[in-house]
């Protein structure tokens, strides 16, 4: 694989926004080679509270590489981080990574997106099942901090300018 020049393109977003089925959807396209790895994580800078796979930037871009089995057809590199919209610096580095990156940002309705999340962590039990969805919101209310849980951060993350703002002024 190191001898092949490879395009590289991200889906970054945010979860419960169909980053998944965007991904399967492109890594079926002949020129395109996506991760073996879902979520590597690979660019988190660790100011966001979800766990590394053991994949990282600071080993360098052949690392990156590594998540990759392409056939010879295959040009594009793709993979796809949700997540990567939320990190403090995640976007310069990407940029100081690689150059002439893609970044596909894959958003939904806010609040459809919230109603989903409350949904799905229901389904896992992250909170009393006798839970409303207006309880729940109201357990968003509080700002995030570093040991806030993914699930409770769905409000707060449905702010996207916010977030994008690092990526406009990066890429």
């Amino acid at each position: 694989m190191a001898s092949h020049n490879y395009s590289y393109c991200i889906i970054a977003g945010s979860t419960k926004c169909a980053t998944t089925s965007v991904f399967a959807w492109l890594a079926d396209h002949p020129m395109v080679c996506g991760s073996v790895v879902k979520e590597s994580r690979f660019f988190w800078d660790n100011t966001y509270p979800m766990p590394s796979t053991g994949y990282h930037y600071s080993n360098g871009i052949s690392s990156f590489q590594s998540i990759f089995k392409c056939e010879k057809n295959e040009t594009i590199l793709l993979e796809a981080t949700p997540d990567y919209m939320y990190g403090d610096t995640t976007a310069s580095i990407i940029n100081s990574a690689i150059s002439g990156v893609k970044i596909i940002f894959v958003l939904r309705h806010p609040v459809d997106r919230l109603v989903s999340w409350y949904k799905f962590a229901a389904q896992r039990n992250l909170f009393d099942s006798q839970t409303t969805f207006e309880q729940y919101v109201n357990m968003q209310v509080m700002q995030p901090d570093a040991i806030t849980p993914q699930h409770l951060r769905a409000m707060e993350q449905g702010r996207y300018a916010f977030y994008l703002k690092k990526y406009a002024h990066t890429l």
